[in-house]
């Protein structure tokens, strides 16, 4: 066997040797870079050269794709975000809410954490006797915007139940993955 036909199989991917990555055909966009093993991938959306940590693999593509998405994770979130926006997307999501599949997510949810649905309805009761304003007519918390949702800060347990505090949804979401960030909050 002639050393320059020799190709590196790593992972199910087949890399050209670094000499013939010039002649590989243009479909083939895994590098890998040989002093530091770390195998990299341009996204076809922002054109940014990327390690492969940040693609998604994509188990349906041919090896001419490496088996990940063409796509960053980043790009494919807000593409995502945006399809969800959508007319079709608005629709798709509502035609899955109605599948049973859908409904046995929802009762497995149920079941696993039965003090924060009712916690979720305590809140919803309060709203419509007015006892709590509507989230989305207040300001969130972080001060920057309309809050759309509340936040159980002291937990579900029932005498908590309508201590809320105003949250956008970004926000809301950075509270649960870093909870100083309230304490931070509420110490101003």
């Amino acid at each position: 066997m002639i050393a320059s036909n020799l190709q590196l199989q790593v992972d199910r991917i087949t890399y050209p040797k670094r000499a013939d990555i010039s002649a590989a055909p243009a479909t083939q966009m895994i590098l890998r870079d040989t002093m530091r093993g770390i195998k990299m991938k341009t996204c076809t959306k922002c054109h940014q050269e990327k390690e492969l940590t940040e693609f998604y693999p994509d188990r349906t593509s041919h090896s001419s794709k490496g088996g990940y998405k063409p796509h960053c994770k980043i790009c494919q979130k807000k593409q995502h975000k945006i399809y969800l926006q959508s007319e079709q997307g608005k629709a798709v999501v509502k035609a899955y809410s109605k599948t049973e599949i859908s409904k046995a997510r929802q009762n497995r949810y149920c079941q696993r954490h039965p003090e924060r649905r009712k916690a979720k309805a305590a809140v919803f009761c309060a709203i419509q006797a007015g006892k709590l304003p509507r989230p989305d007519m207040l300001q969130c918390l972080c001060g920057n915007h309309k809050a759309g949702q509340y936040h159980h800060h002291k937990g579900y347990v029932k005498e908590h139940w309508l201590d809320v505090v105003p949250v956008c949804k970004k926000y809301h979401t950075n509270i649960h993955s870093n909870p100083e960030l309230l304490e931070s909050e509420e110490s101003k």
